[in-house]
């Protein structure tokens, strides 16, 4: 048998990539992202991310800089990081709902190397 790590980078699929911070709401809450990848977002709660727990589906939604939404995307959350200022790892729920941001964010990463 093969055991499964518990930690969540040692069981990524996808390499996390850093972006420049893009604001969002987490169920309704003030966010920042902070890296992604084609399975998922890792995003800081600026009021610290307490109340989520792991398992919990919630929406993401992506703001413009002018503070209308862009994207709103279906999450389920799968690691909340307390010494992380709160930080989340949520996993998309539905890919080819988040193919335009996650192509946006690939085309913005070239952009920066």
């Amino acid at each position: 048998m093969i055991a499964m790590s518990d930690t969540p980078a040692e069981r990524r699929i996808h390499p996390r990539t850093p972006t420049e911070p893009i604001y969002l709401m987490v169920a309704g809450r003030p966010a920042r992202l902070l890296d992604w990848s084609f399975g998922g977002l890792r995003v800081r709660p600026e009021d610290g991310g307490g109340g989520f727990v792991i398992g919990q589906r919630v929406d993401v939604t992506v703001l413009r800089p002018d503070g209308h939404s862009w994207a709103r995307l279906p999450v389920t959350i799968r690691h909340v990081d307390p010494d992380d200022g709160g930080a989340l790892g949520v996993m998309l729920v539905d890919r080819l709902s988040a193919f335009p941001l996650l192509l946006e964010l690939f085309n913005h990463s070239l952009a920066r190397a």
